[in-house]
């Protein structure tokens, strides 16, 4: 393979890697507004669902700092 060719190809995984991460961070969002929806949960349920939206919110922050 030429450097040409291995320099496209590294430029393409370049840009799929881009692509599958807005797609993740799309993900995030979306999980994090359904879940923000979602009330009337009190106790252990309402926890479990924080705790929920909060690890989103976490990943999201990660995918963005790559990004």
């Amino acid at each position: 393979m030429t450097n040409t060719k291995k320099d496209m190809a590294d430029i393409d995984i370049g840009i799929q890697a881009i692509e599958r991460n807005k797609a993740a961070i799309e993900e995030c969002n979306v999980c994090i507004g359904g879940l923000s929806k979602l009330t009337g949960f009190r106790g252990e349920e309402a926890a479990f669902l924080q705790g929920q939206i909060n690890a989103y919110k976490n990943i999201l922050k990660i995918l963005e700092e790559v990004s």
